[in-house]
């Protein structure tokens, strides 16, 4: 049977105005910008194929009896933070990862992501499927998680695979049933220090995967870990405000620099102080530029494009509430409970941001 050509359909259906709008959008986001995360994950990459190398007798050839264990490493952030974006970008760029991403290119590196809180057979489910192999019978029974091990291992071995990337991985350890996190983590193990075809293994996942791998001193000591961290914005100001600029310049559309002054310091909030989520937002605005025609953005613009996105009344948009340090960034749609607020510094619109901007709110 044939498959229908799902874009094809979309495509036909969309007028030439919006097929523009796609393709300036495919440009915009097609800009990266490394952060200090690229280069750590550089680092981390680096250590890990270094080690993959290494063999236990030097005088020997690489074989079955002459290689070590396989090492990883862990990065954690919080959600949007851009996380898997660095990671992407470094594979990709990486002379030892040619074709990263492609299912017919022979990379030794592969992202599996699992779909959802998950256990050890789903997972397997999702690494078999990622490699492109028939999917087979799931082990069942006494001891199936070794024989489900020793099957994923194998068609790794196949495909030639020898490091098993598992983003959002924070799926697999974060099931009820803590025995059956006690697998999954059993199952990396087994694929790092099996000498016959070690694998190292990397894993990405919001902060609370780095307690669940804490919790095992055998695989927590495999791993290295680096953290994606958050925006700061005293420091970071600067680095949002180039890629604002650049994003906008990318997309033919320009944005005068008393509007930026008041954009960005109302952005870093509204992104929860994630880069990833910052992007995001500055997507949003770029697009409804585009689709209104207009020939710049400014913060009105990523005030009506926020609404459209996130549904909330002005006195809860970061980019039209005077008070905006107090507005919920995770907030959609509904209003959130009534509570006494705290007196924040008004922020003239199209002023120059400075350092008094920036005052922290003290921890409850």
């Amino acid at each position: 049977m044939t498959v229908p050509n799902a874009l094809a359909t979309i495509r036909a259906g969309l007028r030439p105005a919006d097929l523009d709008v796609v393709a300036t959008m495919e440009r915009v986001k097609a800009t990266y910008f490394a952060t200090p995360t690229h280069g750590a994950v550089e680092k981390q990459l680096n250590v890990v194929l270094q080690q993959l190398l290494e063999r236990r007798d030097p005088a020997l050839p690489v074989g079955p009896d002459n290689v070590v264990e396989a090492r990883g490493f862990v990065l954690s952030g919080q959600a949007r933070a851009g996380k898997s974006r660095a990671l992407s970008e470094v594979f990709r760029g990486h002379p030892s990862l040619p074709g990263y991403g492609d299912a017919r290119a022979d990379c030794p590196l592969v992202t599996v992501v699992p779909q959802g809180a998950c256990t050890l057979g789903r997972f397997g489910q999702d690494v078999f499927e990622q490699l492109g192999l028939p999917i087979v019978n799931i082990p069942t029974g006494k001891n199936y998680e070794l024989k489900l091990a020793h099957m994923i291992r194998n068609r790794l071995k196949i495909r030639g695979i020898k490091i098993l990337h598992v983003d959002e991985a924070h799926h697999v350890t974060e099931p009820a049933n803590k025995t059956e996190i006690k697998k999954i983590i059993n199952m990396f193990k087994y694929l790092m220090i099996y000498l016959d075809w070690p694998v190292a293994v990397i894993l990405s996942g919001i902060p609370e995967l780095v307690s669940a791998i804490r919790k095992d001193p055998q695989l927590s000591g495999r791993m290295a870990f680096t953290a994606a961290t958050g925006l700061v914005p005293k420091t970071d100001y600067r680095r949002i405000e180039h890629v604002v600029g650049e994003l906008a310049s990318v997309a033919g559309l320009s944005i005068a620099s008393g509007e930026l002054a008041a954009v960005v310091p109302r952005l870093i909030h509204a992104g929860n102080r994630q880069l990833g989520r910052s992007i995001e937002i500055t997507y949003d605005a770029i697009r409804f530029a585009l689709t209104e025609r207009q020939a710049a953005i400014s913060l009105h613009t990523f005030a009506r494009a926020y609404v459209q996105s996130r549904g909330v009344a002005p006195e809860h948009n970061p980019f039209v509430a005077r008070d905006w340090r107090l507005t919920d960034p995770l907030l959609v749609l509904e209003k959130p409970p009534k509570q006494r607020l705290l007196r924040a510094q008004k922020v003239k619109r199209a002023s120059l941001a400075t350092d008094d901007d920036f005052d922290e709110e003290d921890e409850a």
